[in-house]
């Protein structure tokens, strides 16, 4: 994080790009005790709101008015959109700005503690879970132990005023609970605690995996690099090389290989994480851990008074790409 700090130091920090990334990004220069001056978006359009954690949202084009020689603006946002911001920046004549990696972004998601408060101006806040499951692999910290939800689900109870996403939302300081993907563990860990302390859930399912030995391809490709012993420290597949020789290189890998993938429609998704099993001869079937919840076990939720049913795409696809 040298470069990025020393572009940042003694400079008002924008961050292009008010999404997870930048979010991120925020939370980690607020953490290190530097201010962030703003949010910078293409368009306020899908922005309902002009303060994020406290920091003012604003457009490229009133940025580009408010600028100073001592503005910095960091470019926080996927492959998928760099090129097209590149060419926006450009177009205003703004040459002062600095790129976000995908190492970088692995180096922050380690990093970030989370163990401020964060404001948000708005009352109803959405609580996303992914599993409650003890897994002896995590890397993407999507689990939390049986004895922890419920930990959390006390506090919620006692602290909150629960409401179902399909409620009519009202301007009550209220939460909604919210699981995706739909692994086997929400039927065994979770919907147990729903209905010992009524608590209401919603659980999105990727529905292309219902009845199938197969894992979601985030999961997949999560087992392809973690799950096997390799012997090299680096490979190279696609023109590009990753690395493997420790912890953090594989996580960053992961992250890499995963934007690429994202981008992908299914069949090629499903074909290049093949080409990648068979080239790092990852032979290991997928894991029982890591299956989506049968039809039967989706009914048996859906006859729960505290959960309700939503959609996560069939193939678990990146909708912007659709």
């Amino acid at each position: 994080m040298i470069s990025l700090n020393n572009y940042c130091n003694g400079k008002r920090i924008s961050i292009y790009g008010a999404g997870n990334w930048g979010r991120m990004l925020a939370i980690y220069l607020i953490e290190k005790e530097v201010a962030v001056d703003s949010f910078v978006v293409s368009s306020m359009r899908l922005y309902a709101t002009r303060e994020i954690l406290e920091i003012p949202v604003k457009t490229i084009d009133e940025y580009e008015n408010e600028a100073t020689s001592s503005s910095a603006l960091v470019l926080a946002v996927s492959l998928k959109y760099r090129e097209e911001i590149k060419k926006t920046l450009a177009e205003k004549a703004i040459e002062n700005y600095y790129v976000l990696t995908d190492e970088e972004v692995s180096e922050i998601f380690h990093q970030v503690k989370y163990k401020k408060k964060y404001h948000f101006t708005n009352n109803i806040n959405i609580v996303l879970y992914h599993r409650v499951a003890d897994l002896p692999i995590d890397p993407r910290h999507l689990s939390i132990s049986p004895r922890r939800f419920e930990m959390q689900l006390k506090y919620f109870k006692a602290h909150c005023s629960m409401i179902r996403t399909e409620d009519d939302w009202d301007d009550r300081k209220s939460l909604a609970i919210t699981f995706d993907d739909g692994h086997y563990d929400f039927c065994s860990n979770v919907l147990p605690l729903l209905e010992k302390y009524e608590v209401p859930a919603t659980v999105f399912i990727t529905t292309g995996l219902i009845g199938k030995e197969a894992e979601l391809w985030g999961d997949e490709l999560e087992r392809i690099l973690y799950i096997n012993d390799y012997r090299r420290q680096r490979f190279e597949i696609w023109g590009q090389l990753f690395f493997l020789g420790s912890e953090s290189e594989r996580f960053s890998s992961m992250i890499r290989l995963r934007n690429m993938l994202k981008n992908m429609p299914s069949d090629e998704r499903i074909n290049c994480l093949s080409e990648l099993s068979t080239f790092l001869k990852a032979g290991t079937k997928p894991r029982i851990t890591h299956r989506i919840m049968t039809a039967a076990e989706i009914q048996k939720c859906a006859q729960s008074s505290f959960v309700t049913i939503g959609a996560h795409t069939v193939t678990h696809c990146c909708l912007a790409q659709e």
